[in-house]
């Protein structure tokens, strides 16, 4: 996260040793969680194959559009941090106006 350009400029990093157990364990449990969308994908993991980020995010979304798992991000408008991560994560697996049907009453 760069300050000076107010959160809009971001660089991705080593994650710290004390860390990676867990962000390991957080990164299993959503490829699980979206091999779940599908048996194919799930023959996939099952298998010892790696799910392609394009696969995951995909499935995360059919899954988020079957209201069957509710994506989780956090952030900071006070100082942009997370923020454009957020707003990736809305286009990415929240429906369009498109996927939904229209609202009556």
């Amino acid at each position: 996260w760069d300050g000076a350009a107010q959160g809009m400029k971001c660089e991705d990093g080593e994650i710290p040793a004390e860390l990676q157990g867990p962000a390991e364990e957080a990164r299993q449990f959503m490829v699980e969680t979206a091999a779940e969308a599908s048996e194919e994908l799930m023959e996939k993991y099952l298998g010892g194959e790696e799910l392609a980020e394009a696969e995951i995010i995909n499935a995360l979304r059919t899954r988020t559009l079957a209201t069957e798992i509710v994506p989780m991000y956090c952030g900071s408008a006070f100082k942009n941090k997370g923020v454009q991560a957020m707003l990736d994560g809305v286009i990415q697996l929240l429906p369009s106006p498109v996927d939904v049907p229209d609202v009556k009453g």
